[in-house]
């Protein structure tokens, strides 16, 4: 989207129908997944939207974050516009439904392939004993992986086939310091 979308704009986004705009991130760096790969600023903006119609413009509330798309024209402006104003059943439900869904995790998978015995219990005793309670505190990426490099995991990250996955959460795309900040995990079987 052009760096002019911002704030309450009505947008054409990577998924279809009219979204509106009720967030925007930009200046964080790129996840990497080896602390040996350079820190990377994102020259991308991230915008979080709420859909309110389809392209066959019958209510369809749905939530995304994308970094592609642009502004509706104006036609398409003022037929939202018209389509809002008389309908005040569908504007409150839209309202309600901006108000209640107003939070949008990231989700990061760390693969590792050929893990130590092919163990996943032990992955996760490992996990629950280098990432713990300071994962329930918010890490970054790069404090992930100084931890998992205290394990026989760190030198699994990447690695194919994939036989077990780090899952973590950065909510509602939290960011501190330029870095997104993740507070859950869980190792899933693949």
């Amino acid at each position: 989207m052009p760096d002019s979308v911002k704030v309450g704009d009505w947008v054409r986004s990577y998924s279809m129908g009219i979204w509106r705009v009720w967030r925007v991130l930009s200046g964080f760096n790129e996840l990497r997944f080896s602390l040996d790969a350079p820190k990377k600023p994102s020259t991308r903006t991230l915008y979080f939207s709420h859909r309110l119609v389809n392209t066959a413009w019958k209510r369809s509330f749905s939530i995304e974050c994308t970094d592609v798309g642009h502004r509706v024209s104006p036609d398409e402006e003022s037929r939202i516009q018209e389509l809002l104003e008389p309908n005040t059943p569908l504007k409150k439900a839209f309202e309600k439904y901006c108000a209640t869904h107003n939070s949008l995790d990231r989700m990061v998978n760390v693969s590792l392939g050929e893990i130590p015995g092919k163990d996943r219990e032990r992955l996760r005793a490992a996990c629950d004993l280098h990432l713990g309670a300071s994962i329930e505190k918010g890490m970054t990426m790069d404090e992930v992986l100084a931890a998992l490099r205290n394990t026989d995991y760190y030198d699994c990250l990447g690695k194919l086939p994939t036989i077990a996955t780090i899952q973590l959460v950065s909510d509602n795309h939290e960011v501190r310091d330029r870095e997104f900040v993740l507070r859950y995990k869980r190792v899933l079987d693949f």
